[in-house]
């Protein structure tokens, strides 16, 4: 285990001394890793606090903690791993995404993987490593392991929300036609989300693409989709 990730743990267990079964909550989020009885707050206080005490760590070292976290026990560690990816953004440009894309393997469950790939990557931080970050995407939307198809989705909803960029634009629907197909709700919410991420600067282009591919995109994408586009809400 990292030194970082050890101070981590122990100050995740001043706010809960052990991780406890909720059978339900884990039902819902879908992982049989543990969970602390911890508030979004409290998590996000320590994460808060361990980036402010290490602004200037490495890439290689953040990369090191990340890793260490996501191979944590439980839920909540692999949650921070996302967290701490939040509040780093001096460095978040520079971390390895074959490393990124590997802690992907270690996370179980659509909660999990969104801690690691929900807005934590900007338009600009995606685009200042286009090729790079294309290859990674499209790579990740061909895996034969769900959590790195989701992923392939969900990193792209922030930097799309905040953009007209034609390229990513390309690039979700590139993804989306190649995974519409799939029923697993994981996937099914993950591309309905990504739709609606676009309906603010792309409106159009995904009009068209509803209009073309109704038939074979998820019913729920679609009807979410068209919701958000009509209503402006989600």
């Amino acid at each position: 285990m990292n030194l970082h990730h050890k101070n981590i743990l122990v100050q995740l267990q001043k706010f809960a001394k052990k991780p406890t079964p909720n059978p339900a909550a884990a039902r819902y989020i879908g992982t049989a890793h543990p969970l602390y009885p911890i508030s979004v707050p409290q998590l996000r206080e320590i994460a808060k606090q361990w980036a402010k005490e290490n602004k200037d760590i490495s890439a290689k070292e953040l990369d090191e903690v990340l890793d260490s976290l996501a191979e944590g026990e439980s839920f909540h560690e692999k949650a921070l791993a996302g967290l701490l990816l939040e509040y780093t953004k001096k460095v978040r440009g520079e971390l390895s995404l074959k490393k990124l894309g590997d802690r992907f393997l270690l996370l179980e469950g659509w909660a999990e993987i969104d801690s690691m790939a929900s807005g934590k990557f900007s338009d600009n931080e995606v685009l200042n490593r286009w090729e790079e970050w294309q290859k990674f995407i499209q790579q990740f939307s061909k895996s034969k392991h769900i959590q790195q198809r989701r992923a392939s989705l969900v990193l792209l909803t922030k930097p799309l929300s905040h953009t007209t960029d034609e390229d990513l634009q390309a690039l979700a629907f590139e993804v989306i036609k190649k995974l519409q197909h799939e029923k697993d709700i994981q996937i099914t919410k993950a591309i309905s989300w990504l739709l609606r991420s676009m309906a603010r600067h792309h409106a159009k282009a995904v009009k068209v693409y509803l209009k073309e591919n109704e038939a074979l995109l998820p019913a729920i994408a679609v009807r979410e989709t068209r919701r958000k586009l009509d209503t402006g809400k989600k």
